[in-house]
């Protein structure tokens, strides 16, 4: 049996940078979740899936040829013989614990047909799915199943009816099961000693990030093995360096390196949210257990009090601060009347200052003046980086040409800190051996490198919901889990009006697909980490960096700031919880000035485009009695007085009564006042001076 190659070669292309060198099928164009976007060619799109088709079809017939004459194995055939949903459904199940799939849902439900009977290969693993494999799950790992079965006859078919019932109680079972599956985490969730701002999480997942060794680690440790220190450890440098995995990873060893002690260890990652007082009052309360304090000037001889009272203790007290520098600032010079002059021997402070806060270090040193604890963080050697992107991509199964690896190189040489390494990979492990490198490729600056992924993610999952979506990531003082994302992009007019269906008719409850949420976090994965609120994990930058770039890129006019904290706090107070029902408001932005001439053209757009998505009918009517009365006035001005009198909607219906009914539900596009809404009448403006 002989096969071409030609459509296969259409199909799939050879890449040398997959660990081993495969083919990879050709990327088709996506078409951005922007709304008025014009859809892909409709032949474009049947031509490569009828290619497609054949390509797969070839596949099959190959492998099952290999199968029959011994060349392939029987389990290497299966991931060309699985189908997509096979292969979810065993992803999803095989090979993780009994703790995972319980968090699992698989309902099935099978339809029997007499009439339809199909002894199809893939008909066929179907039944051996629903039949044998999800039930065995069932036995072994008690996961969660639902079969049922819905039986036709020759006479009553499977009808819309029946859909819709079959609907209604899958409904009804999902609601059930997941309220159980979130009582039970919620019960778990309850057991679980969680500190405060979840910082011991946070150390946790910072420390994690500590790839590369660096020579200022021994200086951490020597400072917290001495037995003499009468000063704190300032750890300087300038941003992206990592001083806050450093800062972690010391944190995590100091057990290790101080266990014949049982030191007390205490880490603050502080960002702009924590106050000054709630700081100090923080570490006073876990520290000695003391009582809150309301006055500043308490709160810091309280503080100095406890470093002081610690050095009759047997056990050292370590005490890291990182982002010294991200405390609320003030107009004079820093305030470090709180810091004590010296400090007993079993007590550590280690301080991180970023180099952009001159006036800050400089104002420790003069408070210190005899201390010689000041570390400066280096930059990374350019070989350990390189080294770094190579393990990253061998853990993806990638790796990269030669070629393109001098690029690389020559990047390294300008930008050797660890996050430039981590965006360098977002965009490496999906370049194939053919992609071509240049000079242009690689930005060395790290602030664009952040805005060039986002701007990647832009046009992947669109504009609005990307910008939308990191913002309120970025102004949400503990992060957001998944579904709290979901539910405030689903508050988002500007959003919801992206996926209005088309037609007339609208939904009861609109809300984005939860599959978009997931995507862009998957997309952002290694620069959103996951700390520990309270019991619930929600999301969070990586490095202040990104929260810099949504600030500059997304958030820089107030309006667009206010806005979104509006959203946030009408989520966050419950101002749509219970039942209440949030109206959808599309803004229109325009003025009766649009229908002037040199404007009217721009509101026949957006009555065009509108129309594609609600009311198609009314606003199309709509559009061509404004056009034809522009065009009207446009030649003949003197005519308006007259052109204002007999064209009344009551006159529109006597002439045409097939719009009588349409009427009835026209939509009202208030110029006056911004919004959009259904009335019950014509819009009155049709018949106003449009001066």
């Amino acid at each position: 049996m002989g096969f071409g190659t030609d459509t296969l070669e259409k199909c799939y292309q050879r890449d040398e940078n997959a660990i081993p060198s495969s083919f990879i099928l050709r990327e088709h164009p996506r078409q951005p979740r922007e709304k008025y976007i014009k859809k892909q060619n409709p032949i474009e799109g049947n031509s490569w899936f009828m290619v497609l088709q054949e390509g797969k079809r070839i596949l099959h017939d190959v492998v099952n040829l290999c199968l029959r004459e011994g060349t392939m194995t029987h389990g290497k055939a299966q991931k060309y013989l699985q189908s997509a949903l096979e292969n979810d459904i065993r992803c999803a199940y095989e090979g993780h614990s009994n703790e995972d799939i319980a968090r699992c849902a698989c309902y099935v439900h099978k339809v029997c047909i007499p009439r339809k009977r199909n002894s199809d290969v893939q008909c066929q693993r179907l039944s051996d799915l629903c039949d044998n494999f999800l039930p065995s799950l069932v036995a072994s790992h008690k996961a969660i199943v639902h079969c049922t079965e819905t039986k036709c006859s020759h006479i009553q078919d499977y009808t819309s009816e029946r859909r819709l019932d079959f609907a209604v109680g899958l409904g009804e079972q999902m609601y059930e099961d997941l309220r159980t599956l979130i009582d039970h985490a919620a019960s778990n969730k309850s057991l679980v000693e969680v500190e405060r701002f979840g910082q011991k999480d946070l150390c946790q997942v910072f420390s994690s990030l500590y790839r590369i060794d660096r020579a200022e680690i021994e200086k951490l440790r020597s400072y917290l093995e001495a037995e003499n220190t009468k000063f704190p450890l300032i750890v300087s440098g300038r941003p992206c360096l990592g001083k806050t995995v450093l800062l972690a990873h010391c944190a995590m060893q100091a057990s290790v390196w101080l266990k014949n002690l049982d030191p007390d260890i205490h880490v603050y990652f502080i960002d702009v949210n924590i106050s000054f007082r709630l700081l100090l009052n923080d570490i006073c309360g876990k520290v000695a257990s003391a009582n809150a304090c309301a006055n500043i000037f308490q709160l810091k001889e309280a503080f100095k009090r406890l470093l002081t009272a610690r050095s009759q203790s047997k056990s050292p007290l370590v005490i890291i601060l990182d982002g010294l520098d991200q405390l609320q600032k003030t107009d004079g010079q820093p305030d470090l009347t709180w810091l004590p002059q010296s400090l007993a021997p079993n007590v550590k402070l280690i301080f991180s200052v970023s180099t952009n806060s001159p006036r800050l270090l400089t104002s420790l040193k003069r408070f210190y003046p005899d201390s010689t604890l000041f570390c400066e963080l280096q930059s990374v050697e350019s070989k350990r980086c390189s080294q770094l992107l190579a393990n990253r991509l061998q853990e993806s199964n990638r790796k990269i040409t030669s070629g393109q690896q001098m690029y690389v190189n020559v990047a390294f040489k300008k930008s050797s800190v660890p996050l430039y390494v981590e965006l360098l990979h977002k965009q490496v492990v999906h370049w194939t051996s053919e992609f071509e490198v240049t000079s242009e490729t690689l930005d060395q600056d790290v602030y664009n490198n952040i805005s060039l992924l986002f701007n990647h993610l832009e046009k992947k999952h669109g504009k609005v919901v990307v910008s939308k979506a990191l913002s309120y990531l970025t102004l949400t003082r503990y992060g957001m889990t998944p579904a709290e994302l979901t539910d405030v992009l689903s508050c988002d007019d500007d959003i919801l009006v992206s996926f209005l269906p088309k037609g007339d008719a609208l939904p009861l409850r609109l809300r984005i697909p939860e599959a978009l949420v997931q995507s862009l976090l998957l997309d952002l994965k290694g620069f959103l980490v996951l700390r520990n609120i309270f019991g619930t994990k929600t999301f969070y930058w990586v490095s202040r960096q990104f929260g810099l770039v949504v600030c500059n890129q997304y958030l820089s006019l107030e309006q667009s700031r206010q806005m979104i904290h509006h959203v946030l706090s009408d989520y966050f107070t419950g101002t749509w919880a219970n039942g209440t029902a949030k109206p959808l408001i599309t803004n229109v932005d325009r003025k009766m000035a649009m229908f002037q001439a040199k404007l009217a053209m721009e509101l026949f757009l957006w009555l065009e485009k509108t129309s594609q998505l609600v009311f198609r009918m009314e606003l199309q009517s709509l559009k061509n009695i404004l056009r034809s009365s522009s065009c009207l006035l446009s030649k003949n001005p003197a005519d308006l007085p007259a052109l204002q009198e007999p064209c009344t909607p009551g006159d529109y219906q006597r002439i045409l009564p097939a719009i009588k009914s349409s009427c009835q539900t026209l939509p009202c596009v208030n110029l006056r006042s911004s919004e959009y809404h259904q009335m019950e009448r014509l819009p009155s403006f049709l018949c106003q001076s449009p001066v």
